[in-house]
């Protein structure tokens, strides 16, 4: 359960970053 839970953490963190990256992107140019 703990594992599945750091699981899913790890994943949204990554889809946030990944967004984050993209407006930023969009921003800049």
């Amino acid at each position: 359960m703990l594992l599945a839970a750091k699981t899913i953490g790890h994943s949204v963190s990554l889809i946030i970053d990944e967004t984050t990256y993209q407006v930023t992107a969009m921003y800049e140019n």
